[in-house]
């Protein structure tokens, strides 16, 4: 990763770079070069202070490596020929990518803006916990990087479980209600929150809570 951000670093950070690279692309594009196309955007640089910045940089460099590596024939250029990468870490950084590409969707769907997201919370938390765990078990070359996400990943979820809004969420989505808490949770773990569930409509007053009965009861 240090290697590829320094590649993307001396292209951005130079003008004649930057403009090279860009009319690489298109002339390459045009003239079927490349093959597929190479997509004509900005290489984006990792930012630390970016959560999803490491994917964004992987995600536009790595298709852009044969025009990056035609820009280097041309002599002005050679100076950043020092900075490429080699075909062993090409294939790293894809299969970084590939396993990025999973927090990233989950960072997406639990941003979005058109629907509420918190009853999703739980059910996208386990679902990147079991394709990474997958991912592991068919890359075991992949499987070190991976187990220390999770590792960070199991922090969050058990935090998430531990809080009644997130389950209460969870419990009152029709399309969810207890089924994934009874497949996924202990027998010790449904029994606490079917209590939440039932202290929460318990203090809920009357005249806000007869809505809530229909979902409640088809719960259990």
């Amino acid at each position: 990763m240090a290697r590829l951000h320094g590649l993307v670093n001396a292209i951005r950070t130079s003008s004649d770079c930057h403009v090279a690279f860009l009319d690489t692309v298109r002339q390459g594009n045009a003239s079927k070069l490349f093959q597929p196309p190479v997509p004509e955007v900005e290489l984006l640089r990792e930012v630390e202070t970016r959560w999803d910045s490491a994917h964004g940089m992987l995600r536009t460099t790595i298709p852009a490596r044969p025009a990056i590596e035609a820009m280097m024939i041309q002599k002005k250029y050679c100076e950043i020929r020092s900075k490429n990468l080699t075909d062993e870490q090409w294939t790293m950084a894809q299969k970084i990518l590939d396993i990025l590409d999973y927090p990233h969707l989950f960072q997406h769907l639990m941003t979005g803006e058109a629907t509420p997201t918190l009853s999703s919370a739980l059910p996208a938390f386990q679902c990147l916990q079991d394709r990474w765990e997958d991912h592991a078990g068919k890359h075991p070359d992949m499987a070190k990087h991976i187990l220390g996400g999770m590792e960070r990943l199991d922090k969050y979820h058990e935090k998430a479980g531990r809080m009644r809004a997130y389950v209460i969420a969870l419990v009152l989505n029709p399309t969810i209600k207890l089924s994934f808490i009874r497949k996924h949770w202990s027998p010790i773990e449904q029994e606490m929150a079917e209590i939440w569930i039932k202290d929460e409509v318990s203090i809920v007053p009357p005249q806000r809570w007869w809505w809530l009965l229909p979902v409640v009861q088809s719960s259990f």
